[in-house]
């Protein structure tokens, strides 16, 4: 019995990670689908639904397996996390690592993509009306966006630690 309920543990720390980094995952490439291209909404999106759509069945398909082996023990995940906390405390030392680490990767390449539209600005003289704005703009945006969502990632991790940590005392 003892081994039933590690699994199930297990498989709903997995359900919700994925379920959680999903969502954060979705909002980075909505980021570059709005702010990161001067083209034609239309052909955005279907570029985007061209680079995305293995990785959105993929997400979907572990997620409906995760919650089928769940619901074959018949209990739902908020019921499972109610009763068990540590599967929140797990995720969010999950979400906090995970965060840190796309923090520490993503960071340095954010300075730079904003440092090189500087520099580009100050090598090139000629620029349309309002074309020198908007590219400071969408740069600087665009990764305050992305460093955003990781920090939000992280402060949610934290949350799910606190919270969670609670429930157990």
């Amino acid at each position: 019995m003892k081994e039933k309920e590690e699994i199930k543990t297990i498989l709903g720390i997995a359900l919700v990670y994925t379920v959680i980094t999903s969502i954060f995952s979705l909002l980075h490439k909505l980021n570059t689908l709005l702010i990161g291209s001067h083209e034609v909404l239309n052909i955005r999106i279907h570029l985007f639904l061209k680079r995305n759509t293995l990785w959105i069945i993929v997400i979907a398909a572990i997620i409906i397996i995760l919650s089928i082996y769940i619901e074959k023990s018949n209990q739902k995940v908020s019921i499972l996390m109610a009763e068990n906390p540590m599967i929140g405390i797990a995720v969010g030392v999950l979400l906090v690592l995970k965060g840190i680490s796309d923090l520490a990767s993503s960071l340095p390449v954010n300075i730079i993509s904003i440092e090189s539209v500087f520099e580009a600005i100050r090598h090139i003289d000629v620029f349309l009306d309002g074309t020198k704005e908007r590219m400071i703009l969408q740069a600087v945006v665009s990764n305050t966006f992305s460093i955003l969502i990781i920090l939000s990632q992280t402060i949610l991790g934290i949350f799910l630690i606190k919270v969670y940590k609670k429930r157990m005392n």
